[in-house]
Order: structure tokens, then C-alpha cells, then sequence
């Protein structure tokens, strides 16, 4: 893994090439787009953006800087993917921490040697998805279990 699985889990806004601001006139155009003249839809879309980027800088005050900087690969992958679409940014960002604190346990049922070579090549592959590299781990984990017990 190229974070340590007992680091604090953190996340940053602190990708210096991204905008990762709340763009009031950007989330109102997409929005609008998506709901048209259902203005109470809008307001909800609007909302929810809204919300979604607080809960994602609030979380980000709570982290200490160094795990800030591990994690940045994973929030800009989320950001790239949903962009104004707050809610959605962090959603991804949670279920990513979520999946990073579930990798210790999904590979601990496995010798040490299996583990390291599973969190190498899931890692590989998925970095900076973690949710991806646990889904990875735990199916390698259940196919090693399966051929050797």
C-alpha cells in the first residue's frame, strides 16, 4: 500500500492544480441543466452540493497534514470523476477511508508474505481507488483461501 494501513485516514482539497472551491454559478448551471424548470429540484440539487462540499472540508480541517498529503491522489481521483457534484465527491472520498480502514482486516487472515504481495498488486492496479484496491484484496484473499484450506 502506498499508505501505511495504520495511518490516521485524512483527506485534503490541497491539489494546487485543481479548483476544488464551491463554484456557486458552476453547481447552479449543472443543476438547472439536470432539472429544468423543476425549481424545487434545483434548490435540492443546489443544496446538497452544498452540503456535500462542507462535510468534505470539515472532514479535511479534522486531518493531520501528513496524511493530507497521502491521501490527495485518492480525493483528486473523486474529484475528477464527480467535479461540482459535491455530494458525490464525498461520498467517493468516504467510501475510500472507509475501504482503506477495512484493508488491515481483509488481509489479515492470510500469512504475512500473501498479505504484502496481495496489498502490492491490488495497490498496483487500483492506486489511488482504494475501494477498488480492497474489493481487489478480499477477492485474492478468497481465492487463496479457497485453494489453500
Amino acid at each position: 500500500m502506498r499508505i501505511s494501513l495504520t495511518a490516521t485516514i485524512a483527506i485534503a482539497l490541497c491539489q494546487p492544480a485543481l479548483a476544488m472551491d464551491f463554484d456557486q454559478a458552476a453547481v447552479k448551471q449543472e443543476c438547472s441543466a439536470k432539472w429544468g424548470t423543476e425549481f424545487d429540484m434545483v434548490k435540492y440539487c443546489m443544496d446538497q452540493r452544498q452540503k456535500g462540499h462542507e462535510d468534505l472540508a470539515r472532514t479535511v480541517s479534522l486531518m493531520p497534514q501528513q496524511t493530507r498529503e497521502e491521501m490527495a491522489p485518492m480525493i483528486a481521483h473523486c474529484y475528477n470523476k464527480w467535479g461540482q457534484e459535491w455530494d458525490m465527491v464525498d461520498y467517493c472520498v468516504q467510501g475510500n477511508i472507509e475501504a482503506v480502514m477495512e484493508i488491515p482486516g481483509i488481509l489479515n487472515v492470510v500469512p504475512e508474505n500473501i498479505a504484502e504481495a496481495i496489498a502490492r498488486d491490488c495497490d498496483a492496479k487500483w492506486f489511488p481507488e482504494y475501494d477498488m484496491v480492497a474489493y481487489c484484496a478480499e477477492q485474492r484473499v478468497t481465492g487463496w483461501q479457497a485453494i489453500n484450506n
